[in-house]
């Protein structure tokens, strides 16, 4: 098999989207309208916030990370992927959170809006074969995701139709919209660096290996005649090449 890495390209963006600025019920926290959005910054900033009036909640944040379509060879099988990311900061971990790689339908591909917000929880699908715990992360360190069966298939079917490649993030309380134990005023950030960041060594990356399907590889036999006038025969099978 090959692999290629990706990072999220000319047009495709990271962001995050969120609502803040209440101070409602978790059920209203993550089934209303969005009203923050941010795309240009060189940080996605998760955050998971509380107010100081018991059960009522303040601030909560989705990220999203879109690659161009990948630069693939025609015919391409994908048969593996990770989502590779860089904490910025050490988290606090107020809410024992842990973190949950989704697809991602978002409205645009170059720009990201209020209303996505609502999107990334309306069709949730996990995308990660297991979650990361926000204690796990350190500041100025990289953390990943492996894709799972789901997320080839999806990531398959973009590739083949020549569509970007969409990841979302969410709180894992978000995800199962399971009311994480209030603590009074608390608040979690994550920054994870952008494309948007100078450094772009820093930057997210997706990892796909794939191998090259039936009919999109050629096979090449040479030789060498032993004698001149010497002739070769070859008997000729359908082959599939892996590379």
């Amino acid at each position: 098999m090959s692999s290629i890495t990706m990072n999220s390209g000319t047009t495709a963006v990271d962001g995050r989207v969120g609502r803040e600025g209440a101070s409602e019920s978790w059920a209203t926290l993550i089934a209303g309208a969005g009203n923050v959005v941010d795309y240009a910054g060189t940080g996605v900033v998760m955050r998971l916030s509380a107010t100081a009036t018991l059960n009522l909640w303040a601030a909560l944040r989705r990220g999203v990370f879109l690659f161009d379509p990948a630069p693939l060879p025609a015919g391409a099988i994908i048969q593996g992927g990770s989502l590779s990311l860089y904490s910025n900061t050490t988290p606090s971990n107020n809410f024992l959170s842990n973190l949950v790689l989704t697809n991602a339908p978002v409205t645009a591909y170059t720009s990201l809006i209020t209303a996505d917000y609502a999107l990334l929880h309306a069709q949730m699908v996990e995308h990660g074969t297991a979650r990361v715990a926000v204690s796990s992360l350190t500041a100025a360190t990289r953390f990943s995701f492996t894709l799972n069966a789901q997320a080839l298939v999806t990531f398959q079917s973009l590739y083949d139709s020549g569509n970007v490649f969409e990841l979302g993030l969410l709180f894992d309380w978000d995800f199962l919209s399971t009311t994480p134990v209030w603590v009074s005023g608390a608040t979690d950030d994550i920054t994870i660096i952008s494309q948007n960041h100078a450094t772009s060594a820093n930057w997210p990356i997706l990892t796909i290996t794939y191998r090259v399907g039936k009919g999109h590889a050629t096979v090449t036999l040479k030789g060498t005649l032993g004698n001149s006038g010497d002739t070769v025969t070859a008997d000729m099978w359908a082959v599939e090449v892996f590379t």
